[in-house]
């Protein structure tokens, strides 16, 4: 009888430049010495002539294989099973998470996101977090942060980088791994007024314009004035305000909101400033009229 051969491997899946699996034949039966030739679609494979042969992974596409086991027995010959190799491209990534966010203190962040082509299998996600962008520094794995999305947290201030690897199991694939993405947490905002105001003026007075100056928040600031606890004017970046002439006496208030656009900004109220504006002064009558001789003392006029 002709030479009985094992099945070699039916299919294997694997990454492209990764090893593969042995494709092998064991030959029982016939009579004589065993010989082997290894074939592709192509014909005979140049040097695979032992019970042995492991497939080239340099290119990609589905390539079939099989054995020919002949004795030196006339007649004696056998072909094995094929075993297909699908090579694979290495895995991608292909939509790297958001680069840069910035949002204030207990903001809502952007979802990270990581997107991929090729491999084998699915992949095993894992984020991880650092205070600079060094991909393999994975000393600080974010615990249940094991999918292609991640939400950051914005309960702290400062600079945090995140990046996420991407392992797959099969394949010989091995991982991959993301850019990094950048979330700063700011504080939310303060307002101060920086203009020294006068102690008092009298009717009909001005003031020099009532400055205010805001720090940290994020976005487009929208400045609301107050005078006497109502609003008088509002606008973008508008850190200057006058109440113009004052025509009436007493005391007057002063404040500014701040409100940002950005993320989680809350917004922010400065200090009250005052303005005293005290009636012009009332004035006694001088003497109406006195008629002298020249060179005689007249009565001094006083108010």
């Amino acid at each position: 009888s002709d030479p009985v051969l094992s099945d070699p491997l039916a299919t294997q899946t694997i990454c492209q430049d990764s090893p593969s699996s042995a494709l092998t034949v064991l030959a029982s039966g016939g009579t004589g010495t065993y010989s082997y030739q290894w074939y592709d679609v192509n014909g005979e494979i140049s040097g695979e002539t032992t019970d042995t042969f492991t497939p080239p992974t340099t290119l990609v596409g589905t390539f079939n294989y099989y054995c020919i086991v002949t004795t030196d027995a006339s007649g004696c010959e056998t072909t094995s099973t094929t075993a297909e190799v699908i090579v694979s491209p290495g895995p991608s990534v292909t939509s790297n998470p958001l680069a840069t966010q910035t949002v204030c203190l207990d903001g809502a962040t952007t979802d990270l996101e990581v997107l991929y082509a090729d491999g084998v299998g699915t992949p095993t996600y894992q984020w991880y977090q650092s205070s600079t962008c060094d991909t393999s520094d994975l000393s600080s794995p974010i615990l249940g942060a094991e999918s292609s999305t991640y939400t950051p947290l914005s309960d702290t201030v400062g600079v945090v980088n995140y990046f996420v690897v991407l392992t797959f199991s099969e394949g010989g694939c091995g991982s991959i791994t993301s850019e990094c993405a950048l979330v700063e947490v700011v504080p939310d905002p303060t307002i101060t007024i920086t203009s020294s105001l006068p102690g008092a003026i009298c009717e009909g007075g001005e003031i020099n314009d009532i400055v205010a100056t805001a720090t940290d928040g994020i976005g487009n600031a929208t400045y609301t004035w107050y005078k006497d606890g109502v609003q008088e004017v509002q606008g973008l970046d508008l850190t200057t305000y006058n109440p113009g002439l004052f025509d009436i006496a007493g005391t007057y208030e002063f404040y500014v909101e701040v409100s940002f656009d950005g993320s989680g900004c809350d917004p922010a109220a400065s200090e009250i400033v005052q303005v005293t504006v005290v009636s012009d002064p009332v004035l006694s009558d001088p003497l109406a009229t006195q008629t002298i001789c020249q060179d005689s003392p007249s009565s001094a006029l006083t108010v």
